[in-house]
C-alpha cells in the first residue's frame, strides 16, 4: 500500500461454473510478466557470462521478443 501514492488493484471473480481450463489460464496470465522479465534479466546474464556485449545481449533479447 502506498501512503502517497495511488495504489490500483485487480480483482477478478470467476463464476463457479469456469472451467479448469479458464482458471488455468487465468493463473498462467497473473504469472506471466514477473517470470518473463525474471526470465530476460537471467538470460541476458547469462549471454553477459559467456562473453557477449552487453549491448549485443539486450539486442538479441529484444529482437527474440518482437
Amino acid at each position: 500500500m502506498s501512503h502517497y501514492g495511488t495504489v490500483a488493484c485487480v480483482l477478478a471473480v470467476y463464476p463457479p461454473d469456469s472451467t479448469d481450463e479458464e482458471l488455468r489460464l487465468a493463473e498462467a496470465h497473473r504469472w506471466y510478466t514477473p517470470l518473463s522479465l525474471g526470465g530476460g534479466v537471467v538470460a541476458w546474464v547469462v549471454l553477459c557470462a559467456v562473453g557477449v556485449s552487453p549491448l549485443l545481449a539486450a539486442a538479441l533479447l529484444l529482437a527474440a521478443l518482437l
